[in-house]
């Protein structure tokens, strides 16, 4: 790694709390499974997508063999992380992942009702504590570290 980093320990915060509504959460920093799961979740929504519009397009289903390679072309391309930083759905899916590490019982759905300036203030935040806190602003996640944020 860089000069005077020794871990990932070194870029990465330590889990902070926050309060929605009256709930105080734990958010965690991201780890890479964390990505693996987004990918995983992504992939399944463009494939119910995909089933949902191709079941019968005017009431007539696509034939077996293109409905096949559609498929398998879904399956079969890659979602890098940048994939997953662009899309909306994985950005609040890995904010669900770093609230479920230290909140038991917390839910994808109850992520998705979270107001917007709440969700952009928690975004911010698990980018941060995982090291992405300058990477929307096209600082890699080594290039700072997160220095404002309390911990717990």
């Amino acid at each position: 790694m860089g000069a005077g980093i020794d871990s990932l320990a070194d870029v990465m915060g330590s889990p902070m709390e926050i309060t929605i509504g009256d709930k105080s959460l734990k958010i965690s920093p991201l780890e890479m499974g964390d990505f693996g799961a987004a990918e995983a979740h992504i992939r399944a929504e463009r494939l119910n997508l995909f089933l949902e519009q191709t079941r019968g397009i005017n009431g007539v289903n696509l034939p077996a063999d293109i409905r096949a390679k559609s498929f398998g072309e879904i399956m079969n391309s890659p979602i890098r992380i940048n994939d997953i930083l662009s899309d909306q759905n994985g950005l609040v899916f890995l904010v669900f992942r770093a609230l479920m590490r230290g909140n038991k019982g917390i839910t994808l759905e109850f992520v998705k009702k979270i107001n917007a300036d709440q969700y952009g203030e928690m975004l911010d935040i698990v980018m941060g504590l995982s090291g992405f806190n300058k990477k929307l602003e096209g600082e890699g996640p080594l290039d700072s570290q997160n220095t404002t944020s309390t911990t717990t």
